[in-house]
């Protein structure tokens, strides 16, 4: 039986792919820092793929809302993302948790007022 050689891009994505799971089974873990790790990876193959963006921002989320830490980057992800997609509901109720883990009571109530609109 003759082994099929792979291409460049097919070997890319099955790359992209695994460091995805990587990153999704390190927040499983709670194991953000590598988390972060992993998802920086996958963007430098794919810039423009949402999955590992949303992933990046997953993992900040959990490292400011469990650990609070670097809940300023966490804040700067979503809001990169719903410059993206404004309409996100998933996006606005990340933020608007993450600012009511700070305090900032009044910019979580207008992200909240997005979603019912």
């Amino acid at each position: 039986m003759k082994k099929q050689i792979k291409t460049v891009d097919e070997q890319k994505a099955e790359a992209y792919q695994m460091i995805l799971d990587y990153g999704n089974a390190f927040i499983k873990k709670k194991d953000y820092e590598k988390a972060i790790a992993e998802f920086n990876q996958a963007i430098l193959l794919y810039p423009d793929r949402e999955e590992a963006i949303i992933g990046l921002a997953s993992a900040y989320y959990f490292l400011c809302i469990d650990l609070n830490q670097d809940c300023e980057e966490a804040l700067r992800q979503y809001s990169d993302l719903l410059n993206k997609r404004p309409d996100s509901k998933e996006f606005l109720q990340k933020r608007a948790a993450i600012y009511t883990h700070l305090k900032e009571f009044e910019k979580a109530d207008s992200d909240l007022d997005k979603i019912k609109e």
